[in-house]
């Protein structure tokens, strides 16, 4: 679909897209309402989004590059898999409160994956992105945890911005087995507390974990060759077993 306002507009529910292809849009590639299924698509060139899927939605599989703003938008409580996003003007891949974010691939977009409170994200490569590699946004009294397990996230803040890197975070996070590296100003960046940072890997920043709020638990991380390995660790818990190398 080629060449128009929207490539495909469906605000109803329940829609099922499977192997379609939006392109040189106007507007967004594909928009659908929520409750979809998208699978196997390619969304590039479109001048807005190039895929925007509803609340509660199943995403797999789908491709989006070159397009003017978002790569792929999830609503609320959508599960995002096997998704690659590259070259958006924002963020890469973008999924609202409780979503589940696995196994996908962010590069070369202003931030990389764009998730809010509450969601769970596992096993995800994010490189090379203009701002953030992954950048968990605040939600008010928002009180579930965000999982952030298991992900790549390198070479990332390509801007060179002081106060920008790899992975953000605000509170209530539970941040393990990440490997953060070459991230310029900072690999994995605290903003708040309640968060718990275990068992990642940082290296070759300017900082490894920042912290910039007292209240949060870290353990058994290794940090190497970055200028400061642990940055602002007075009022937060030591649980042991980190180490610099």
């Amino acid at each position: 679909v080629m060449h128009n306002d929207y490539g495909m507009h469906l605000v109803s529910k329940g829609n099922s897209i499977k192997q379609c292809s939006a392109a040189d849009n106007q507007s967004y590639g594909i928009f659908v309402g929520s409750g979809s299924v998208v699978i196997n698509n390619t969304a590039y060139g479109n001048s807005n989004t190039g895929m925007f899927i509803g609340r509660a939605s199943t995403i797999i599989g789908n491709t989006a590059y070159d397009n003017g703003f978002r790569g792929i938008e999830a609503g609320t409580g959508s599960t995002l898999t096997d998704n690659m996003a590259s070259s958006n003007g924002g963020g890469g891949i973008t999924a609202g409160t409780g979503s589940t974010i696995v196994h996908n691939s962010s590069s070369y977009n202003e931030n990389g994956i764009e998730a809010s409170s509450g969601s769970n994200l596992s096993d995800n490569s994010c490189f090379e992105n203009d701002r953030w590699g992954i950048f968990i946004g605040d939600l008010g009294n928002f009180e579930g945890e965000t999982r952030v397990t298991n992900n790549s996230i390198t070479y990332n803040n390509l801007s060179d911005i002081s106060g920008l890197g790899g992975l953000r975070i605000p509170s209530n996070c539970y941040v393990k087995g990440n490997s953060v590296s070459f991230n310029k100003w900072g690999n994995i960046c605290v903003k708040n507390s309640h968060n718990m940072i275990e068992d990642n890997l940082v290296t070759n920043s300017t900082n490894g974990i920042v912290f910039n709020n007292s209240g949060n638990f870290y353990a058994n991380n290794r940090a190497s060759a970055n200028t400061n390995n642990f940055v602002n660790t007075t009022g937060q818990t030591n649980g042991g077993g980190n180490y610099s190398f």
